[in-house]
């Protein structure tokens, strides 16, 4: 079975923003294991955390959180949300 690839798109905070987009990617694999992911940072502050479907070269939005959402010392919030997405994604 074809595994569809996917980008998550982030702000920079102060630390980064590595945690949420890595947060992200973490959840993706969770429902696509094989999924081949690439991330890119829109620049700084504080935004969204949003993730896409890409196939041939189209980008589809499966979802986008306050980038807050994932952050480990609030419990990622946002985790049943990405999930839920992703399996709605997968059909």
């Amino acid at each position: 079975q074809h595994q569809p690839g996917f980008r998550v798109e982030y702000w920079k905070s102060c630390d980064g923003g590595e945690q949420e987009m890595r947060a992200a990617i973490r959840l993706i694999r969770e429902v696509f294991p094989d999924a081949d992911v690439e991330a890119e940072c829109k620049g700084g502050g504080i935004g969204e955390v949003e993730i896409f479907a890409r196939n041939e070269g189209d980008l589809e939005k499966i979802i986008a959180v306050p980038q807050r959402d994932l952050y480990k010392k609030y419990g990622w919030p946002a985790s049943e949300e990405i999930r839920g997405a992703l399996q709605r994604y997968q059909g």
